[in-house]
């Protein structure tokens, strides 16, 4: 196991002074340490009686790193003329570091974990948990900075914010597992008979950033701000996964008690860092009041491995009864569970700007401008190979026999924005204005699945399984793409208030477009139609479809939508522009060769589902827009709004679907 970064030291600054000047930097945090690799031969019986208590833990496990240091900075100025600047900059995270590779061989042994108490289940105790897992990203350091400046004749109040970035993920190595004739038996929820994973390291959340400003004076008043998210650290990849298990037995007794786990995840994303900044400024004269804000970006997901698995002999999740209760202890406990899944892309930062300028006789002007954070895109999903035989029996709700799944990452949300700037004056002939403009960020992209296949050994190798359960599916085979992030959405307001025919007020926003969807894989079950893949198939429950094999095209993102409104001023104009949704991902072919006899009993169960769907295009971003202008004696007001919403992503092309058996099929209802 790396050991840990350490995290980033914290800073304050504070001044004060007629003119002053105050900056804080948080301090980086540290990297982690590199897992090394793991190697185990093991032979012997293993028993365990307690809670969280695996049978055998063979791991290596990445350092994570360490939290970027929070920054806070303040400046107050007074004086006939005063300014101040305050200046934050939070920590970056640090890097997580990436596991080694781990090996298990274990031949000829007994491994019994878990008991029962008082009709309890003690769990969380699997038989064998194999696993190679990256370091995480270090969260980057929040930045915090206000200023304040009071004079009688003029006054500037400064304040500017960065977020530390998240750090990025360390990768998950790669996992061997090769047993022979091994019995593995546990007792207790959470208490599965072997997980084999690689797991790679999520990036870091990017560090928030606020600043507060706020200026008065007899003369002239300025306030401004600007601030940034932090961006979120990329996910790292995973390694490879691969299971070789011959012979033996496998029967787990709880919920969520899967009976062969074997899968490879990447790391997701982080989130990037929200944003804020509040704006104030009155005076005798003019008066102006400004912010800037920016979300960070969310960090890309990474891609997992491949996984591989040979499997023979009897695998039997949920066949009792928990003790006390006449119901199955076997909810979600799959019989087999193969898989590969990208990393998610991380959510982009959100961002408030609030702008408010005031004068007694001159101009009074606002100006607000955000940007919301993109989403990150998604990470690829690795093949998956499974080659099966013997008997996979479940009983509980979910408990499918057999899934087997590549999953493409989706891709992160874009962050949302909300602006408003609000302006006064009681001059006659004072320019007085308010603007405020906001851009939602777009989602990120969902990436594409890889290719799935489930087939037997030999041309005479056969495959039984049984599964009673509500949804609990024979064999379920499929590769799914990531779906696009959704677009954040942008509101803006505008108020202005005063007697002068010069007085404006006017907003403008557009949502963020919605990320394409990730293409879907191939899916093949069976060898080709002169080797099928044998199979005896028998379900028991509503919605338990004995087989289902699909390719999904990943869905478009929504666009975001856009809302601007503007009151007072004797011109008003708004713009809303609702944003375009993603397309939708195309999906695979899917082939099927089977020759067996399959039985369902149930409502809703199919004897066979063979598909390909592409993915649905992501629906167009709705736009609002109001404009009012003031009630002053002026000789001429206008005011104007107009909002166009966005358009529909494309739906995506669909695979061919071939379809081969040989056998019988039967379906009855209850």
């Amino acid at each position: 196991i790396g050991g840990g970064g350490g995290t980033g030291g914290s800073s304050l600054s504070v001044s004060a002074g007629t003119v002053s000047a105050s900056v804080a930097v948080g301090g980086d945090g540290g990297a982690g340490g590199s897992g090394g690799d793991v190697n185990a031969t093991l032979a012997g019986d293993i028993t365990t009686q307690g809670e969280s208590s695996p049978g055998a833990l063979i791991q290596s496990v990445g350092g994570g790193g360490g939290a970027g240091g929070s920054a806070v900075s303040g400046s107050m100025t007074a004086g006939v003329v005063s300014g101040g600047v305050a200046v934050s900059l939070g920590g970056n995270g640090g890097s997580g570091n990436s596991a080694g590779s781990v090996s298990l061989s274990f031949n000829d042994s007994t491994i019994k974990t878990g008991r029962s108490v008082e009709g309890i289940l003690i769990g969380h105790s699997p038989a064998l948990l194999v696993q190679s897992v990256g370091g995480g990203g270090g969260q980057g350091g929040s930045s915090v900075s206000g200023s304040v400046s009071l004079s009688s004749d003029g006054s500037f109040s400064g304040s500017f914010g960065l977020g530390g970035s998240g750090g990025d993920g360390g990768t998950g190595g790669a996992v061997t597992v090769s047993l022979t004739n091994m019995v593995l038996d546990t007792l207790g929820d959470y208490s599965a008979g072997l997980i084999a994973q690689s797991i790679g390291g999520g990036g870091g959340q990017g560090g928030s950033s606020t600043s507060m400003q706020a200026s008065a004076s007899g003369g002239t008043s300025v306030a401004v701000g600007g601030v940034v998210g932090g961006s979120g650290g990329g996910g790292a990849n995973a390694g490879s996964v691969s299971v070789v298990n011959s012979g033996g037995s496998i029967s787990t007794k709880g919920d969520f008690a899967p009976g062969l786990v074997a899968q490879s995840v990447g790391g997701g994303g982080g989130t990037g860092g929200s944003t804020t900044t509040l704006s104030g400024s009155a005076g005798g004269s003019t008066s102006v009041s400004g912010g800037v804000s920016l979300g960070g970006a969310g960090g890309s997901g990474s891609s997992a491995g491949g996984v591989s698995l040979t499997t023979s002999g009897v695998v039997i999740t949920g066949n009792t009864l928990r003790p006390g209760l006449l119901l199955p202890a076997g909810a979600f406990s799959y019989g087999i569970l193969a898989q590969s899944v990208g990393g998610g892309g991380g959510a982009g930062g959100s961002t408030s700007t609030y702008n408010l300028s005031a004068s007694t006789s001159g101009d009074a002007v606002t100006l607000g401008a955000d940007f919301g954070g993109d989403g990150g895109d998604g990470g690829t999903g690795g093949n998956v190979s499974v080659t099966v035989s013997g008997s996979i029996s479940t009983v509980g709700f979910q408990a499918t026999g057999l899934l087997a799944q590549s999953v493409g990452g989706g891709g992160g949300a874009g962050g949302s924005t909300q602006s408003l700037s609000a302006s006064a004056s009681k001059g006659d002939e004072s320019y007085t204005g308010s603007l405020s403009v906001g851009m939602g960020g777009s989602g990120g992209d969902g990436q594409a699945a890889g290719a799935v296949i489930v087939e037997g050994p030999d041309a005479d190798s056969l495959l039984r399984i049984s599964t009673s359960g509500v949804m609990a599916l024979g064999l379920n085979v499929q590769s799914i793409g990531g779906g696009g992030g959704q677009g954040g959405s942008s509101m803006a307001a505008s108020i202005t208030e005063s007697p002068s025919q010069y007085s404006f007020g006017a907003s403008a926003v557009e949502g963020g477009s919605g990320g394409t969807g990730g293409t879907g894989g191939s899916v093949q079950l069976g060898t080709s139609s002169t080797s099928p893949l044998r199979v005896v198939i028998d379900t028991t429950g509503l919605a338990a479809d004995a087989v289902l094999a699909q390719s999904v095209g990943g869905g478009g993102g929504a666009g975001g939508g856009a809302i601007s409104s503007g009151n007072g001023g004797s011109f008003s104009t708004n713009m809303s522009f609702g944003a375009q949704g993603g397309a939708g991902g195309t999906s695979g072919s899917v082939n099927v060769y089977l020759l067996g006899d399959i039985s369902t009993r149930g409502t809703h169960s199919s004897g066979l589902i063979a598909q390909s769907v592409g993915g649905g295009g992501g629906a167009g971003g709705s736009a609002i827009s109001g404009s009012t202008t003031g009630d002053a004696d002026v000789d001429f007001s206008f005011g104007a709004s107009a909002s166009d919403g966005g358009d529909g992503g494309g739906g995506g092309d669909a695979g061919a679907v071939n379809v081969s058996f040989g056998g019988s099929i039967s379906t009855r209802g209850v």
